[in-house]
């Protein structure tokens, strides 16, 4: 059985963690935003994200092409994102956890996995990064393009179900459908 990190953890840690993490995460998306903003060419559009998102060596050649001015810039916004995913992927962990608590219904259970499951976006976001080190480091090959893709798209996917998550959780603690965080009564919908 999996459990909770509200199991693990006393709440004023969880809490504390949840704000440091929250903290550490918006930091460095300033920080890549800011670093990264000599990526964004007409080939991408979005910066490094339309490398990690390329799909073709076609394309994955044409975004670095673009760059072959600021190659380095590359590098230094793949390197920098490493402590990123250390940050955001436990704020969205503990995020989600945190959604999760209250009355044991549905709802909460699924919360709970997903708290650990969102951690798998660590692990596809480095083998991203080392995939696109290795395309700049020296051509994109099919597997290494194929290689960043999948695993950003299955990162984003993550990500995305946490906001999600979020989104049915106020919901249904607006409705009354569920135990929310502000304590509501559980409601059948049977």
């Amino acid at each position: 059985m999996m459990h909770s990190t509200e199991q693990l953890l006393p709440e004023k840690v969880r809490t504390a963690m949840l704000v440091f993490m929250a903290i550490g995460a918006a930091f460095f998306m300033i920080v890549l935003a800011v670093q990264g903003s000599v990526l964004k060419t007409p080939e991408a559009p979005w910066g490094i994200v339309s490398l990690e998102l390329a799909w073709s060596t076609v394309k994955a050649e044409a975004i670095l092409g673009s760059w072959s001015d600021v190659t380095n810039s590359a590098q230094q916004q793949i390197f920098l994102d490493f402590p990123f995913i250390v940050f955001y992927s436990l704020s969205l962990s503990l995020f989600v956890a945190f959604l999760s608590r209250g009355r044991e219904s549905p709802l909460t259970r699924f919360g709970a996995k997903l708290s650990w499951v969102v951690l798998m976006s660590a692990p596809l976001d480095v083998c991203e990064n080392l995939a696109m080190l290795f395309m700049l480091s020296r051509e994109p090959t099919n597997a290494l393009v194929l290689t960043s893709s999948v695993c950003a798209a299955l990162k984003f996917a993550l990500v995305l179900s946490v906001f999600v998550f979020a989104f049915v959780r106020l919901v249904c603690s607006v409705a009354r459908c569920d135990s929310g965080a502000a304590g509501v009564h559980v409601r059948n919908w049977k």
